[in-house]
């Protein structure tokens, strides 16, 4: 979903949905409903607009319930912010499989470090760490593809190495 949205629905009815803060609002003619952005992954959040649309009218016929299945808007090399130990970090998508993304940050000392994320989800919550020695070879293939044999945007420098970080060439080599 594209936020924020707004509708008419079959009554004429206006429903908006936005994030506000670490909330989804929803605002219509019945009222407002609130959802912790936290708590809530893709699926409950399409579930929950598709009901408050229908209690303030329903869908128009030309209007279809947005689906979830469609391609992010995200692309390899945009700009992204992340809250990650106890701060904001500044990350660089590296490559997007579907609705998800494998996202490097920097940190203060000039280490680095991996995360899948749900491009559907709150970026802050819905995520899990990568160790760069364990990167699966389909994420360096589509770092590959989507960035070229250069894969510019890969700093690649994982606190406490005891070891040189493997190249997206190396990964795919194994």
């Amino acid at each position: 979903m594209t936020l924020p949205m707004t509708i008419t629905t079959k009554t004429g009815n206006t429903c908006t949905l936005q994030l506000v803060g670490d909330d989804y609002i929803m605002t219509g003619a019945t009222g407002t409903h609130r959802l912790s952005a936290h708590c809530t992954d893709a699926k409950r959040l399409q579930a929950h607009w598709n009901g408050f649309v229908d209690n303030n009218g329903g869908f128009d016929d030309t209007t279809e319930p947005s689906n979830d299945t469609e391609e992010s808007s995200y692309e390899s090399g945009d700009s992204i912010d992340l809250y990650r130990n106890q701060s904001h970090r500044d990350g660089v998508i590296l490559a997007v499989i579907g609705n998800r993304a494998l996202v490097e940050y920097e940190m203060p000392n000039g280490t680095s470090a991996l995360n899948y994320i749900d491009l559907c989800g709150h970026f802050d919550n819905d995520y899990k760490s990568i160790s760069y020695f364990a990167l699966p070879k389909k994420w360096a293939q589509a770092m590959l593809d989507q960035q070229g044999s250069e894969a510019s945007f890969y700093y690649g420098n994982p606190q406490k190495a005891w070891r040189k970080c493997p190249t997206i060439q190396e990964i795919l080599a194994k």
